[in-house]
């Protein structure tokens, strides 16, 4: 599926035959991007060219739509106007903005940036990223061949870009960047990465590129890096200098892994009205995701995170399923779904903590979910026990309650694709709970009784699938906030994946909603089972 923008304007002529760098502007959704692009001299429209994102560094900022090229005009049009030639693209960030999101700060007198890896893309971010996939579905781009590179605050975007499109760039170089470290897996494998820096810099600290360069190291990356002896924050003139950084760029293609079964994934969804990503993890493995770069309303999927922080709680207290609470008629709100409530209408009873996870995994009961929260100390508790399993991009911020109050509460409660799939590889694949925890909620996810129209329905008779569904309301406008379902599904070599699929922001009806999450779920089954 192709993102839907409100509005969506290229403003730029192919004109073959004209020179070097010239004025081009992108608009979406009524934000105009200004940038710089250089076409290859000769151009031939009949081609298809790599493409290098440049991104500039903080003092270039603001909307002259010049001075984005200050630093390294030379080095690109001697490299990738002639000779080893690429389509060059070089935006400008506005003034008083960022490419990445990061904060920086003073300690000791020393220089620090904090990375808000869990923050939505800042706006110049958010447009980047459409800007390279409009000039990646133009028809003139080498998909396979896309590069990006920039220069401190650039060289932040720069990170922070090849995680939020993980699956676009053959190579990168950063200089005098920085990024989150917990990031760099998501393209560690897949992408190469030339870290640049100099070891006296006083504006970016050097640690930022000696760390993400050990890291990369660490998770297999095909990184090198380059340290400038003597040298503070103007790290670029040496890079721009280095012979051989433009051919080793070029000399890398991008292999997407599973190529064939992403295309038929996103296929399902092409043209919908809606925003729809997937993540799916492959025997521990092998990795997708598709629109990870969003914060989908959970709904009732964190209900599975809920479960796993009680029942940690339970062991770390030596507490058992039969640890009972005492249920009052006021814990049984009448405005929400709640198969316990219709099942004791008049309240004033007592109930295992064993038997109110089944009601909120398995019959997803909201009552049962609020009232879990509070045996916890509330939803602070769960996002603190999730966090420390090493997840960072999801947030669960408050009740079922709370959700009925107002439209845009749902969304405090979010997550990304990978995260929630991530989450479910964790519960499988490290038995973080005793084994009569892990199998409890193993058999409640299992027989799940809501949402099976969606993984489930399109899997074979007998597969043996552990789920959470979710599901908001429509507004005023016939929006449905999310429509979701999370699965770890058995193949028939006994071999598990583990697989999110978070509609968001629909317009479609619900069997839309629901077909696309079991189509999904079809096409994975189907390939992987081959």
């Amino acid at each position: 599926m192709k993102k839907i923008h409100l509005s969506l304007l290229l403003l730029f002529c192919w004109q073959p035959g004209f020179a070097q760098f010239k004025n081009a502007s992108f608009m979406v959704n009524g934000y105009t991007l200004p940038y710089q692009v250089m076409l290859p001299e000769n151009y031939d429209e009949a081609k298809q060219y790599p493409l290098l994102v440049f991104l500039h560094g903080a003092g270039e900022r603001g909307n002259d739509n010049q001075k984005q090229l200050t630093h390294g005009k030379q080095f690109l049009i001697d490299n990738f106007y002639t000779g080893n030639q690429a389509i060059v693209i070089a935006p400008q960030c506005p003034e008083n903005s960022y490419w990445a999101n990061v904060k920086r700060h003073q300690i000791d007198h020393k220089t620090g940036f904090t990375f808000e890896a869990t923050a939505k893309a800042t706006l110049p971010m958010q447009t980047l990223v459409s800007l390279v996939q409009d000039w990646m579905s133009s028809g003139k781009v080498d998909t396979e061949r896309v590069y990006v590179g920039g220069l401190s605050m650039g060289g932040m975007g720069t990170l922070e870009l090849l995680w939020r499109m993980p699956d676009t760039f053959a190579a990168a170089f950063p200089i005098c960047g920085g990024t989150d470290l917990n990031k760099l897996s998501l393209y560690a494998k897949n992408t190469a990465v030339w870290l640049f820096h100099g070891d006296e810099d006083s504006v970016v600290p050097v640690e930022n590129s000696r760390s993400a360069y050990k890291k990369l190291k660490e998770l297999g990356c095909d990184a090198e890096y380059t340290e400038y002896k003597g040298v503070n924050h103007g790290s670029w003139v040496n890079a721009f200098r280095e012979k051989g950084l433009a051919s080793w760029l070029l000399k890398h293609k991008k292999v997407i892994p599973n190529k064939e079964l992403r295309d038929r994934m996103s296929k399902v969804f092409e043209n919908k009205k809606a925003t729809v990503g997937v993540g799916l993890i492959i025997d521990g493995k092998d990795t997708i995701l598709i629109n990870n770069d969003h914060h989908y309303p959970t709904q009732s999927v964190y209900k599975f995170h809920l479960s796993l922080a009680v029942l940690d709680y339970l062991d770390r207290n030596n507490l058992s399923l039969d640890h009972e609470l005492f249920i009052k008629e006021s814990d049984l709100l009448p405005e929400t779904y709640s198969p316990l409530r219709d099942d004791h209408p008049k309240g004033n009873f007592k109930i295992s903590v064993g038997e109110l996870i089944k009601y909120a995994v398995a019959k997803s009961d909201n009552n049962g979910c609020d009232i879990l929260f509070r045996f916890l100390g509330g939803p602070a508790y769960v996002d603190k026990y999730i966090r420390g399993l090493g997840l960072m991009d999801f947030a669960i911020a408050t009740t079922e309650e709370a959700m009925h109050t107002r439209w845009d509460v749902q969304y405090q409660n979010w997550s990304t694709p990978y995260t929630a799939a991530k989450l479910l590889e964790i519960y499988r694949t490290k038995r973080i709970l005793p084994a009569k925890f892990h199998d409890f909620l193993w058999n409640a996810m299992t027989g799940h009784t809501t949402g099976l129209n969606k993984i489930k329905a399109s899997l074979p008779a007998g597969t043996i699938a552990a789920h959470k569904s979710g599901l908001s309301f429509r507004n005023e406008e016939g929006i449905r906030a999310a429509d979701n379902d999370i699965a770890i599904v058995q193949l028939p070599d006994g071999r598990y994946y583990s697989l999110a699929v978070f509609v968001s922001d629909s317009r479609e009806d619900d069997d839309t909603n629901a077909g696309i999450i079991a189509e999904i779920s079809k096409v994975v089954y189907d390939y992987l089972s081959k």
